[in-house]
């Protein structure tokens, strides 16, 4: 937590030089800004985070942006000045406002989704100011008498996002041997080209497709977090590197995938050290997907919707419904996670990224 530099002394009777010192913390009152009290109460009381874990946290840093919008738009003013009146006026800015990803991007608007994403953060910030709650699992600090209310409207669902066809995803995957040409990025910054940078887009890849992982967790995986049992190797991926959902979850990898990390270098820790920004990731991947021949470059969560979508042509569902009744259980993830985990079993039913060669016989002495 942030204290002021402000700080009480503890005196004891019979010293001349203090004992302790007590840091002071923020004073909590409705004349306080959001920003201020999304840093000093809300990070370490409802999201468990010191500034050390915030400033690298996917979901503060998601909860930051909505923070700096609001600061921008408004003007951040004390918690007893927000009303309803302000909060439409902040939807309306919102909706209007324009972004750009790096220096020579294009103008943006904030798209629905976007947008009701940032007026959910500032609605679930704005309700811990108000009346102290009996649930224990949702505290307030009781600023305000009274929460102002954020009205925010369901988008309207739009058709299914891009994804990869198994043959374009095996196209992108083999362009991945044009990559090493890419020997320096200009303005003295290091490259992202090179022997090696074949194989690093191919293993990131194929963790995506293989995984359904988003980008922000695969480039925080651990080579400590690969474990072995009698079933295979399983990234055990802990929820403090999980972008957005924050959850604990284990994934199969696959012996395709395994071979990629396996020839990876060890730079450290980091299954995938990338010292550039995300925005620089996005554009090698679309100049990768150019490289291919992909007309209409995907970004880079289509990967997972690629996964998941395979994942749901393989009609797991009915079997693992027969297995929970087999089993008599009442919750089904008991058999989910318990008696029929089918990791393994479905990373391997996946489609290969690199298609196999059938085999060739000149002599025809085999029919099959």
């Amino acid at each position: 937590m942030n204290f002021s530099s402000s700080t009480l002394r503890i005196w004891s009777a019979d010293a001349a030089e203090p004992s302790a010192v007590v840091p002071v913390g923020p004073n909590f009152s409705a004349g306080m800004r959001l920003s201020d009290f999304y840093r000093e109460w809300y990070v370490p009381i409802v999201l468990k985070l010191d500034d050390e874990e915030a400033a690298v946290d996917p979901n503060a840093i998601n909860y930051l942006k909505s923070i700096d919008w609001w600061r921008t738009l408004t003007g951040d003013k004390p918690l007893h000045q927000i009303d309803e009146v302000m909060l439409v006026g902040f939807e309306k800015a919102l909706r209007k406002a324009t972004y750009k990803r790096g220096l020579a991007g294009q103008e943006r608007t904030l798209g629905d989704f976007t947008v009701a994403k940032h007026l959910k953060n500032i609605r679930a910030v704005l309700f811990r100011t108000g009346p102290k709650s009996a649930d224990p699992k949702r505290p307030a600090k009781g600023l305000l008498t009274e929460t102002p209310h954020i009205s925010v409207s369901a988008p309207t669902l739009l058709l299914p996002k891009t994804r990869f066809s198994v043959q374009q995803a095996r196209q992108a995957y083999a362009a991945c041997d044009e990559m090493a040409e890419f020997s320096n990025l200009g303005r003295g910054r290091p490259s992202d080209g090179g022997p090696l940078a074949p194989l690093r887009w191919r293993a990131r890849i194929a963790t995506m497709y293989y995984t359904g992982l988003r980008i922000g967790t695969v480039l925080r995986l651990e080579r400590s977090m690969i474990v072995e049992d009698d079933d295979g190797f399983w990234f055990m991926v802990p929820g403090r590197i999980v972008h957005k959902t924050k959850k604990f979850s284990v994934k199969a990898i696959r012996p395709e995938l395994l071979e990629l990390i396996r020839a990876l270098p060890e730079d450290g820790n980091l299954l995938f050290p990338w010292d550039h920004s995300l925005t620089h990731l996005r554009d090698r991947h679309e100049r990768l997907q150019r490289i291919a021949g992909l007309t209409e470059p995907r970004d880079m969560h289509a990967w997972k919707r690629t996964h998941v979508r395979e994942v749901g042509r393989l009609g797991l569902d009915d079997a693992m419904r027969v297995a929970q009744r087999a089993g008599d259980h009442a919750d089904r993830k008991t058999t989910e996670d318990s008696y029929c985990n089918l990791g393994q079993e479905t990373a391997r039913a996946l489609p290969a990224l690199v298609e196999k060669k059938p085999h060739v016989d000149p002599n025809q002495r085999h029919l099959f």
